[in-house]
This record gives structure tokens, sequence and C-alpha cells, in this order.
């Protein structure tokens, strides 16, 4: 499988993609599935990771924002992944990211660092 982009879903329903070539490192683990269903729906299947790395590049924190005069580098400053969906192309895998209870508006176990050429996004417990 080859990674053709990575998007980012923040809090607030804003979406971020990113090509893979601007995507230097990616580590998603703890990764559950748990299966949904409502009465008259399909099942859906919900999957969440414990623990993920992203390292971006530079020129990937230059993505002007939809919503917002910002840029990517800035939005992740809010602190506030919900979401990564990786695009293969053929198929899209989304992952829900652990959050913590103690805010509503910003994850407390997000840490964002610039680190040489790259931009250093961690969500761990």
């Amino acid at each position: 499988m080859t990674l053709k982009r990575v998007t980012l879903g923040f809090e607030s329903c804003e979406v971020v993609d990113i090509p893979a070539a601007q995507v230097a490192y990616l580590r998603m683990s703890g990764i559950t599935t748990t299966q949904f269903y409502r009465s008259g729906e399909d099942v859906e299947n919900i999957s969440e990771c414990s623990a993920c790395e992203i390292h971006i590049t530079k020129a990937a924190g230059e993505i002007p924002m939809e919503w917002q005069d910002a840029t990517l580098a800035d939005r992740l400053q809010g602190r506030d992944i919900v979401t990564i969906d990786l695009d293969y192309g053929d198929h899209l895998e989304t992952y829900y990211v652990k959050w913590s209870d103690a805010s509503e508006m910003f994850n407390e176990w997000m840490e964002v660092a610039n680190e040489g050429d790259e931009i250093h996004i961690s969500i761990h417990q």
C-alpha cells in the first residue's frame, strides 16, 4: 500500500490534507476497533489509536487553513486533532485519537514541537 495523503481533522470540524511527500514519519500504536450498529443502519467500524507520532515538513506547516487566516503550523498550536485519515488512493482509513478529559477544546495529551526542518506532532497518554 502506498500512502497518498494524511488528513488531520480538528475539534472544530476543520480538516487539512497533507501530501504523503510532506510526511516525514508516521507511527500509530495501540489501535483498537469497535463495531457500532444502530437499527436500520450499516455496521460501522470505529478505529482509535492510543498513541501517534507524526513528523511533517516545514513546507507542510505552511499549508493554509480554510476557516482561519492561519497556516497548519499555527493551527496545530490549538492542540485539538481529533482524527487522522490515511488515504491510500483506493481506500481510506480513519483513526480517532485518544482525548484527555481535561478540556473539550484542546487535548492535553497532544504536543507540537519544531525540530530542525520538521514539525513533530505527538499524541499519547
